[in-house]
C-alpha cells in the first residue's frame, strides 16, 4: 500500500484553497486502482483465458447511503465525525465501491472469475495497531491476538481459489471459501 498512512479518518487532504480534494489518497489506492488495473487488463486483453482476478482487500461491508455524489465522504467530514467512526465510514465505503466492482466485473465478462479476499488481521512483526484511530486500536489489538491469523494459514484461501476447479461453487461475494 502506497497511500502514505493508514486509510485512518482524518488524512483526508485539502485543495489549497482549504476544500477537501474529490478523492482522498486512501480511497484512490484502496479502490480505484484495485478496480482500474483488472479493468484496464480485462479490457485490453491482459488476461489468458478463464483467468482468476484477485484482490486482497476489505469485503462484505456496507455503507447504505452511500452516494456517488459523496464518494469522497466530504459531506460527513464537513459533519465534523470523530476521526473513528469517519475510519469506519470509510472501510464501509472502500468495502461497498470494491464488492460492486467485482460483482459488476463478473456480470460483465463471465469468461474470467473475480475475487475480493480479505486476510481480517494479520499477525507479522510489522502490524501495528496505532495506525487505527481512537479506540479501534484497542479493539485491532485484542482482535490480532484473539482471532489474527499468520500470512502462512491465510494463504490456503487464496490457493484454494486459484487450484480448486469447484471453487466458485464454494466461494461468495464478500466470504471467503468454506473448506
Amino acid at each position: 500500500m502506497s497511500q502514505n498512512g493508514a486509510p485512518a479518518g482524518l488524512n483526508v487532504k485539502l485543495n489549497a484553497d482549504g476544500r477537501v480534494k474529490s478523492h482522498d489518497t486512501a480511497f484512490a489506492i484502496q479502490c480505484i486502482s484495485r478496480f482500474a488495473l483488472p479493468y484496464l487488463l480485462t479490457t485490453q486483453g491482459g488476461f489468458a483465458p478463464n483467468a482468476i482476478v484477485m484482490s486482497i482487500c476489505n469485503q462484505g461491508q456496507s455503507l447504505d447511503d452511500l452516494t456517488v455524489d459523496d464518494l469522497s465522504l466530504k459531506a460527513r467530514l464537513a459533519a465534523g465525525p470523530s476521526a473513528p467512526t469517519l475510519f469506519m465510514q470509510q472501510s464501509k465505503r472502500d468495502s461497498t465501491v470494491l464488492d460492486s466492482c467485482f460483482e459488476e466485473l463478473n456480470t460483465r465478462f463471465p469468461q474470467y472469475r473475480y475475487f475480493s479476499l480479505w486476510p481480517g488481521l494479520v499477525k507479522t512483526e510489522k502490524f501495528d495497531p496505532n495506525f487505527a484511530p481512537g479506540y479501534i486500536k484497542w479493539f485491532m489489538w485484542l482482535g490480532i491476538r484473539l482471532i489474527g491469523t499468520t500470512p502462512d494459514e491465510y494463504a490456503n484461501y487464496p490457493v484454494y481459489i486459484l487450484a480448486a476447479p469447484d471453487a466458485p461453487a464454494h466461494a461468495r461475494i464478500g466470504k471467503a471459501p468454506l473448506f
